[in-house]
């Protein structure tokens, strides 16, 4: 019978289920991409700060919005992004 190197074992269980969490997050980007529809690419969800640039929009708007669920926002990994195309449409509505 063989000596089992626990150190070697612990290491690739962890290395399995890294690679499972990520796995899933992976699907998760991909559903929440697939709901905007096809043919839509990252390029539509723009950051914060952009939005703030781009439209000169301050944050206490930007934030009031997001709580109103005027624009949509996702969480790719720790970055915040927001829907370039809402905050269009929103600031179209305005005026």
């Amino acid at each position: 019978m063989t000596e089992i190197d626990y150190d070697l074992l612990s290491d690739l269980v962890a290395e399995k289920v890294a690679r499972r969490l990520m796995g899933a997050r992976l699907k998760k980007l991909e559903r929440q991409a697939a709901d905007d529809g096809p043919g839509r690419i990252l390029g539509e969800w723009i950051s914060p700060r952009e939005v703030r640039e781009r439209f000169s929009v301050s944050r206490r708007t930007l934030f009031d919005w997001r709580r109103q669920g005027l624009v949509r926002t996702r969480r790719f990994g720790r970055v915040v992004r927001v829907h370039r195309r809402d905050v269009e449409r929103v600031l179209q509505q305005e005026t």
